[in-house]
């Protein structure tokens, strides 16, 4: 097939454009995410431990560490002084998962396909998401990509090659991230039922083994610690006066339209492509709708972040095949709805995902009058990561990625709501409170540092 010129520029021109719209405030700004803060410390810690740790000591309430170890083990390889430089992993790796897509689409059908999916891809607000910021769920959404677009290879094409391929991405699945783990597997389960093949679930029994094997039996323990995070999410969900604590029970369908316009054909993609050869993606992205409403199994809508994929290539497929620009308007919308995305993070600085020069000065305060064991809290407690990360103080929070931790943060976050600052830090002895934002919280103690919209309170 021969690619014209203006083909090929505009190929060039959405890669460069969707690459710099991720890296634009690593650029600005240097320091971005909160969970960037928190891979960096269990990195940090198994660096120095030169093994996976049994406690993370960083919280007023220590993690027991279970969180599937792929990610943190490659990134203890690295020192301190590259931290800055590998916040460029999640967006290296999105890129990737946009390129795979258009590999995969040039292949399966042609050009004009390739690019509308991977337009899509790249600017649905969802997967800015998990790609402007250092996570796991960039690198786990690749994985799953790779994985699932080899199995449809094997399914359709009998390769033997896809098929080891999609076993070993299934593997890498499960040892970066558990939600994207979730995903994976009620995906694989329905292609099972809905291709009348045990394929599928060879993958899943194969991919698991490897899994343990891999991590020299580490994946037990991170196995376990998934499914009681499930079991307390369920727990909460159940009862009447816990389930108060829970936030966005249900999702939201102006934030799902918000963040990813092309759900809203849905519908005709089902109806479409019910009896097609192409079905496969359907399942792929109605499975995780479903998946997505079940909040207890993974918190709401992020689901649908690895949804995406499936989405834009039956969109991209529809469109060509119908001539039905519906979803060439949805595509701008999804556009506009991608640049205000940006726009309302770097507005909003007081959710924590922008560590500003002056947020970092304040942290450095803290962390030159602080003593050994001195508790940190932080308004809004978003913003604990990146503080345990620069002040080296014990947050007054716990990691939200084991059970016991994410059931203490639930009944912190509703505490703080109400309004009863004074009393956790009394109840937990904290010594220091820094404040991000307009917003007054009346805390007793000394004002000790002003800069911007960063306060920093002593407590004496």
């Amino acid at each position: 097939m021969t690619l014209s010129v203006p083909f090929l520029i505009t190929c060039f021109s959405i890669f460069i454009i969707a690459f710099f719209t991720r890296i634009y405030f690593l650029l600005k700004y240097q320091w971005v995410g909160k969970d960037t803060f928190y891979n960096f410390l269990v990195a940090q810690e198994i660096r120095k431990k030169r093994k996976l740790p049994d406690i993370i000591n960083k919280f007023v309430v220590p993690e027991r560490y279970d969180y599937p170890p792929l990610f943190h083990w490659f990134l203890s390889l690295f020192k301190d002084k590259y931290h800055q430089k590998l916040q460029y992993l999640s967006p290296i790796f999105d890129m990737i998962s946009g390129t795979m897509i258009f590999c995969f689409c040039f292949y399966i059908f042609d050009s004009q396909i390739a690019l509308i999916a991977t337009t899509l891809y790249f600017f649905t607000p969802y997967t800015f998401d998990i790609s402007f910021s250092l996570s796991a769920r960039s690198i786990g959404n690749s994985f799953l990509i790779i994985s699932l677009l080899s199995l449809f290879l094997y399914l359709t094409y009998g390769f033997i090659f896809a098929f080891i391929i999609s076993i070993m991405f299934s593997t890498f699945v499960l040892l970066t991230h558990r939600l994207t783990t979730q995903s994976l597997i009620c995906v694989l389960f329905s292609l099972s039922l809905g291709y009348y093949s045990i394929i599928p679930l060879f993958i899943i029994v194969f991919s698991f083994l490897l899994a343990f094997i891999f991590s020299k039996g580490f994946y037990y323990r991170v196995l376990k610690g998934h499914i009681e995070i499930i079991r307390t999410m369920g727990r909460k969900i159940l009862d009447k006066n816990s389930r108060k604590e829970v936030t966005n029970l249900f999702p939201n369908p102006v934030s799902l339209v918000f963040n990813m316009p092309i759900f809203l054909m849905l519908p005709i993609f089902f109806l479409y492509y019910y009896r097609s050869p192409f079905n496969f993606f359907v399942i792929w992205g109605l499975i995780l709708t479903i998946l997505s409403i079940v909040w207890f199994f993974g918190e709401g809508l992020r689901h649908l972040t690895n949804a995406v994929p499936a989405f834009t290539i039956v969109g991209a497929v529809w469109l060509v095949e119908s001539q039905n620009y519906i979803v060439l308007l949805l595509m701008i919308i999804s556009l506009i709805f991608f640049i205000y995305k940006i726009y309302r993070f770097e507005k909003k600085s007081n959710i924590g995902n922008i560590t500003n020069i002056d947020m970092v000065n304040g942290f450095n305060y803290i962390r030159s009058h602080k003593k050994n064991g001195d508790i940190l809290l932080c308004l809004p407690l978003s913003l604990s990561y990146n503080a345990a990360y620069f002040t080296g103080c014990t947050m007054l929070v716990s990691s939200g990625g084991f059970a016991k931790g994410m059931d203490f943060n639930q009944k912190l976050h509703k505490l703080v709501a109400e309004g009863n600052i004074n009393e956790i830090i009394q109840k937990y002895k904290a010594r220091w409170v820094i404040v991000l934002g307009e917003k007054e919280y009346n805390v007793k103690g000394r004002n000790v540092f002003n800069e911007a919209n960063i306060k920093v309170i002593k407590i004496d």
